[in-house]
Parts: C-alpha cells; sequence; structure tokens
C-alpha cells in the first residue's frame, strides 16, 4: 500500500510504502520518523484520525478504508481542531504495549462536564482556560475501573469533576450506584496527586486507572 502524506503547513509530501500487514502503530512511527513531530496529529481523507479512528495495535487490513494509494494529512500542533486526536497520547499506549482508547466510552466524552476528553467545552472558540473541574485535557484524565455482573469496566472521566460528583453525590455517574468511603478517599487522593502534576510533560504518560467499589447496603 502506498501513503502519500501531506504536511498542512511547509507543503512538503512524503511517500510510505508498506505491506496491508503492517499495524498502524508501525505506520504511524515510520511517517512521524518522516516528517518529525511538530506534526502531531494524521488523518486519512481529512476524515478519519490514526490513533483513535484506526487503533494503533490493529492492521492496515483490519479497516476497509485503506485502499492501494491513499492520502494522509499531518497536522500541527497549531491546528486547535485537532486538538482531540494527538497522537502522542495513542504512541505512549502503543509503545507500552496497551490499547488507546483505555477505555469504552471515549467517543462519548465525559459524562459530567458534557465535554470531549482532551479539550474542553469552548475549545478554540474564545476561551483560553478553565477550571480544572471542566478541563479534559489529559493531565485531568482518570479512568474509573469497577466491576459489575462479573465483568470488569474501564470508564475514562475528568478527575476533578468526577471527585465533585462524589462529594455532592457519593454516587459513581456511570452506575447511579453509591460508592464507598474508602473508594471517595481514593478519589480525592489521586485528584490531590493529579493536581501538583498539571505543569508536567503528560507525553509519555498513560492516564492513570483507580478501582472503585460500591456500597452494596446502600444499593440493595
Amino acid at each position: 500500500m502506498k501513503f502519500i502524506v501531506f504536511t498542512r503547513y511547509n507543503k512538503n509530501i512524503y511517500e510510505v510504502n508498506v505491506s496491508s500487514d503492517t499495524k498502524i502503530g508501525e505506520l504511524v512511527t515510520v511517517i512521524i520518523d518522516k516528517i518529525t513531530y511538530q506534526y502531531n496529529s494524521l488523518c486519512l481523507n481529512d476524515e478519519k484520525y490514526f490513533g483513535y479512528d484506526f487503533q494503533m495495535h490493529k492492521r492496515l487490513s483490519d479497516y476497509t478504508d485503506f485502499k492501494q494509494e491513499n492520502r494522509i494529512k499531518a497536522n500541527t500542533s497549531i491546528s486547535w481542531r485537532c486538538a482531540e486526536y494527538v497522537l502522542y497520547h495513542p504512541i505512549a499506549y502503543y509503545k507500552s504495549g496497551d490499547v488507546f482508547p483505555p477505555c469504552d466510552n471515549w467517543r462519548e466524552g465525559d459524562p459530567i462536564n458534557l465535554a470531549p476528553f482532551l479539550i474542553f467545552n469552548g475549545w478554540g472558540t474564545g476561551k483560553t482556560s478553565v477550571p480544572n473541574y471542566e478541563n479534559n485535557q489529559y493531565p485531568c484524565l482518570v479512568i474509573i475501573v469497577y466491576e459489575l455482573n462479573g465483568k470488569i469496566h474501564k470508564k475514562c472521566t475528568n478527575i476533578f469533576s468526577y471527585n465533585l460528583n462524589c462529594v455532592q453525590t457519593r454516587v459513581d455517574v456511570f452506575t447511579n450506584k453509591k460508592v464507598t468511603t474508602s473508594s471517595i478517599l481514593k478519589v480525592f487522593n489521586l485528584m490531590k496527586q493529579q493536581s501538583e502534576k498539571l505543569s508536567e510533560n503528560y507525553v509519555n504518560n498513560l492516564i492513570p486507572e483507580i478501582k472503585i467499589e460500591f456500597d452494596h447496603l446502600s444499593n440493595e
């Protein structure tokens, strides 16, 4: 398969040839090596994004979108419309042998502040900052892990908004079940830790996970 990569601003064009059995992550790595990390997202035909619509651990042959010749557009960090699709995080998961997104609600966004992940409501339209509980950029995210009906679930949320909801209602927003006091304390402690790290570079970090338990007596 041939991939022709167009860089959005300097108009350079690159060509990459790989087999259909190539993993998405391998293809992305080759492309990034050619164009450098100043380009932080890749999309096919201006529609679907690598790492999100095309998961890094899967192969080109797993998707029907890819043809014998494909056009990819590389976007820079100043492309605010592409902030939801930066490559750093999927690449970090791919290199660690994990799957990205690491949850089953990534497309739904945060259930409390109702913003998409990696941006906040109003992104690119005037606001330059919002309170942490409204800001769904990467350092503010956490994966809530819980067991229900014999199955492990993983849901992404804003740690600050989730903590605020727990304090106010003691209810898990994903299940509407009461959570234990110890779980609320774990959420609070993780929120404090994340708050102290907001200025750090999160490019190579994975989203922290926290397991919560339900207060079964109060839910009966």
